[in-house]
């Protein structure tokens, strides 16, 4: 296991599709050319966290904690010219999210200056993760959040970690 300012990355993280949860996606950059929201989203929606907690096997107050960190990563993101890789937990809340095709473009729109898009991970097998590719996104993470807002940001498989809940 390792850290990077504050955030863990276990070593059995790993790119791959072949296992929700176990790998990554990155952010497209968007051209939002500042565009974005100034203020930081705070969209509620209880179909989108019902669905979150029931794919996720997680309680409605862990699946609220992480379709908020979900929108703070995507609003964080749009402020980047690089891509950005989500934590696992984030990446899978991401995938229900993507679900609700029109929330999703309006929160896009509204806070993201643009369509965020979602781009998986290609390769068919595993890939070992050196823990620099994940600085920049970590880097952001610091310099428009402050810094990590919970474990839901650490890089560890899903199926083995304990989503936060406030």
């Amino acid at each position: 296991m390792k850290k990077y300012r504050e955030v863990i990355v276990r070593s059995d993280f790993r790119f791959t599709s072949q296992n929700p949860g176990e790998g990554h996606s990155v952010t497209e950059p968007v051209v939002s050319q500042g565009k974005f929201s100034k203020e930081m989203p705070t969209l509620q929606n209880s179909s989108v966290e019902k669905r979150i907690a029931q794919h996720m096997n997680i309680n409605i107050g862990a699946a609220h904690q992480l379709f908020l960190d979900l929108q703070k990563f995507l609003w964080m993101s749009a402020q980047s010219d690089k891509a950005c890789i989500p934590a696992p937990l984030i990446d899978d809340a991401w995938h229900e999210f993507l679900v609700f095709t029109r929330e999703y473009e309006m929160f896009c729109t509204e806070y993201c200056g643009g369509f965020m898009h979602h781009q998986p991970h290609h390769s068919e097998e595993a890939t070992e993760v050196d823990v620099e590719i994940l600085y920049p996104t970590i880097d952001l993470m610091h310099k428009v959040l402050g810094g990590k807002p919970n474990s839901n940001w650490d890089y560890v498989p899903s199926k083995l970690a304990k989503p936060f809940a406030a």
